[in-house]
Formats: C-alpha cells, sequence, structure tokens
C-alpha cells in the first residue's frame, strides 16, 4: 500500500466516524418531550416533521438541524423560520431561541 493510499483510508476512517457521530447526537432528539409545567408535546419525527401543542390542539411544522446543536423550525403560513439551540442530557431536553428564553422538556415513556 502506498503512502497516499494509506493517508486516504486514513481520512475515509475518520470521515466516516465523525458522520456517524453526528446521527447518534441528532437521534437523541426524536420522540416525545413534555414540558413539565404547561403539559405542552412536542413530538420530534425522524422525516423532519414536528408536532406540538396539547391535547385537542396540535400544529406540526418541519425541522431541519443546521448541526448538531442548532435547529431551525421552518415558518408556515407567513411565518419566519425560527432557530433554536437544543441539548439532551439523559431523558432532559433544553430548547433556547434565539430571544435567550430557556424551555425544559421531560423525555415521554
Amino acid at each position: 500500500m502506498t503512502k497516499f493510499t494509506a493517508r486516504l483510508l486514513f481520512i475515509v476512517i475518520l470521515l466516516s466516524l465523525a458522520l456517524s457521530a453526528c446521527g447518534v447526537a441528532r437521534a437523541a432528539l426524536i420522540g416525545k418531550w413534555q414540558d413539565a409545567e404547561t403539559g405542552m408535546v412536542l413530538d420530534f419525527k425522524q422525516d423532519g416533521k414536528l408536532r406540538y401543542g396539547s391535547p385537542g390542539m396540535t400544529i406540526e411544522v418541519n425541522y431541519q438541524f443546521m448541526d448538531d446543536s442548532t435547529i431551525i423550525l421552518k415558518g408556515s403560513d407567513g411565518q419566519e423560520d425560527t432557530q433554536m439551540v437544543w441539548k439532551v442530557e439523559g431523558d432532559k431536553l433544553t430548547l433556547v431561541p434565539t430571544d435567550g428564553s430557556v424551555a425544559e422538556f421531560v423525555r415521554v415513556k
């Protein structure tokens, strides 16, 4: 094996590991989360859809990952997109929109 081939193989392996780690971090967001204070439920689907609300009133929007800590909720009906920083620690989800407010949710089991 030449030095060039060995380096190329090494780079491909590193990129594969980095990309698979991204998927693991993002997978933690998928599922149902509930705000203990308000009862609001967020349901992040793998297909990029987010359903949120309370019983009897649910809204669905699209979301996409900007990176492993930022999502964008796509506005509908003329509303602006909303960017949020997110973090999952165990069964706790923290969302911080650009206005700096903090919302905490617990995973629904």
